[in-house]
């Protein structure tokens, strides 16, 4: 019988560790993990508690041993990377990330993660080139142009990665890649044709929460005073 696998990422008592009480978080992860030490998700659970106070250095260690008990289960190694991610264990993360590659080559959202963990960490030229391949390969792709768009973005390539985004979402139009071209635009001194996309794009899609507190912000920021108001209306 192999080593357990882990489900889905467990949580803390808050959608984000770094909110919650990280004293009586990891009280409790100890406490459930004398009761099942050798379950994976425990281990988990306490790693986060331990990064949420501050313990990097031992949630390192944690999220490293847990990258051991998942065996090769790509799904399982992908969810062990991000959060080796989230602890900023770059090499951990590119290791845990690897095997999931051997275990599934072509592993879509590993190689996706891959690339912003290797644009995160600072070799962004490494990042752009495999960004450009995946792009190549997945020409249809919107997810590609995104992740390239990041890459240039890290790279302070401000107007490049506005038109990779820009290419995605003609692809599949979506909020994140919107809010994405309106920072690149803002960042690339073309504050008017952010502000047009981002109008254009609320008015078309009155629902979209986050576009909705993006141009709020933007409006009270331009001191449009009036039509910030008139958006919350709205």
């Amino acid at each position: 019988m192999g080593p357990a696998r882990p489900g889905p990422q467990p949580r803390l008592t808050t959608a984000s560790p770094r909110a919650a009480r990280p004293g009586a978080a990891r009280t409790v992860a100890r406490e459930i993990e004398t009761k099942d030490p050798d379950d994976p998700n425990v281990l988990a659970t306490l790693a986060r508690a331990e990064l949420a106070a501050g313990e990097y250095f031992k949630a390192t260690e944690m999220f490293r041993d847990l990258a051991e008990r998942v065996a090769d289960d790509p799904a399982a190694l992908h969810r062990v990377a991000r959060l080796q991610i989230s602890a900023e264990d770059w090499v951990g993360a590119r290791k845990t990330l690897g095997r999931a590659l051997r275990a599934k080559p072509g592993f879509l959202a590993a190689r996706i993660t891959l690339i912003d963990l290797e644009a995160r960490a600072g070799n962004i030229d490494t990042a752009l080139e495999m960004a450009r391949k995946l792009r190549a390969e997945r020409p249809k792709m919107a997810a590609a142009d995104l992740v390239y768009g990041d890459a240039l973005m890290r790279a302070k390539r401000f107007d490049e990665a506005a038109t990779s985004y820009e290419t995605g979402l003609g692809k599949e139009p979506n909020s994140a890649l919107v809010l994405r071209v309106y920072r690149a635009r803002l960042l690339a001194g073309e504050s008017d044709r952010a502000m047009a996309l981002l109008e254009g794009w609320v008015r078309d899609n009155p629902d979209d929460v986050s576009a909705r507190k993006a141009l709020a912000a933007a409006f009270i920021g331009a001191k449009r005073y009036a039509d910030a108001i008139a958006l919350h209306e709205r």
